[in-house]
């Protein structure tokens, strides 16, 4: 099966849409931990704490959502 230019310039054009919005909404979900964060556990909000916060946050996502060893292809 051969792939039109077309098809592979609309296909990358909608992966860097939905990385785009994953960006955004990670930047929200960020934003929402630091809010509480701030409120309910009186975390100071310095930027070291921040980028701290975003790398838990990145590495929770990555074990999260890695595929289990059912899903792993050999």
């Amino acid at each position: 099966m051969t792939t039109k230019l077309s098809d592979r310039k609309n296909f990358g054009w909608f992966i860097g849409c939905i990385s785009h919005k994953l960006s955004q909404i990670r930047q929200q979900r960020l934003l929402a931990v630091i809010t509480w964060g701030q409120k309910i556990l009186h975390i100071p909000t310095k930027p070291a704490v921040i980028a701290n916060v975003s790398e838990v946050i990145h590495a929770w996502l990555q074990r999260h959502h890695a595929p289990g060893p059912s899903e792993v292809s050999e």
